[in-house]
């Protein structure tokens, strides 16, 4: 929903990548139905392109779309793998003929669509047993004694103003979204992982509720991120660090479905 050249940017370099693992799992429900090595896959709103590149060693082709134009220039700068390209497209409308698509994945994407128009368009692009998986991969919390609620408190405390029915997926998943597909699978799971104090903070001011302050009220949204690195660092106990490691907790949601 945010189209700039510095949000791309900043995207590219903060948020996390979905897990190799999770693209396994997606490619071998896949092909129980579909060849995936013969097939197509389309990524929908790929945003710079972090997660469609993913999927390349895994089909003959991969396309990603996005409708703005300036994360698709920049997933194109960046790209490296030779069987993947990149459109400029509506997810509810999208450039592909009946019938064509073995895999319709969307990252981090769906609560941003029209799912009204948006699932009808799946359905018609996918070939018979094509697979439609939207997915979640964010980051869910720091996990540090005394810190695991503080990004939720912080979300809550700080945006409350700011926060719309999307954001109640980063909470809840897609543990109440209905798909209009059959064969239904859920998956949840939390992954830790070690990182850095700056690159939490550089991933939560990607989040779209902290860009809003930010574009309304930056002098606000600045003391809210101050607030949270302070209380951070004060918990990790590391004050000669000037970016300590900290763990974190990303949480894996996504939905495997069939047409």
């Amino acid at each position: 929903c945010f189209v700039g050249g510095d949000l791309s940017a900043k995207y590219k370099l903060a948020r996390p990548i979905v897990p190799p693992a999770m693209v396994a799992d997606i490619v071998e429900y896949a092909n129980e139905t579909v060849s995936c090595k013969d097939g197509l896959c389309v990524d929908v709103g790929c945003g710079p392109g972090q997660s469609t590149e993913l999927f390349c060693p895994h089909f003959m082709k991969v396309v990603g779309t996005d409708i703005s134009k300036t994360q698709i220039e920049i997933a194109r700068a960046a790209c490296t793998a030779k069987n993947v390209s990149f459109e400029v497209a509506n997810a509810e409308s999208l450039p592909f003929n009946d019938g064509t698509v073995a895999l319709v994945s969307t990252v981090n994407a769906l609560h941003w669509f029209g799912g009204d128009a948006f699932f009808p368009e799946v359905r018609r692009i996918l070939v018979d047993g094509g697979v439609f998986c939207p997915s979640l991969f964010r980051l869910r919390a720091v996990a540090e004694p005394g810190l695991e609620d503080c990004l939720e408190e912080f979300r809550y405390q700080e945006f409350e103003g700011y926060l719309t029915a999307q954001h109640d997926f980063w909470t809840y998943g897609y543990e109440k979204t209905e798909v209009p597909f059959s064969d239904v699978r859920k998956k949840d799971y939390v992954v830790n992982e070690m990182t850095t104090l700056s690159a939490v903070l550089a991933c939560v001011r990607t989040w779209s509720f902290v860009i809003r302050m930010e574009e309304k009220e930056p002098e606000r949204a600045k003391q809210a991120l101050e607030r949270l690195e302070t209380r951070i660092r004060s918990k990790l106990g590391k004050p000669g660090e000037d970016d300590p490691e900290v763990q974190v907790a990303y949480r894996a949601s996504y939905i495997l479905c069939r047409k």
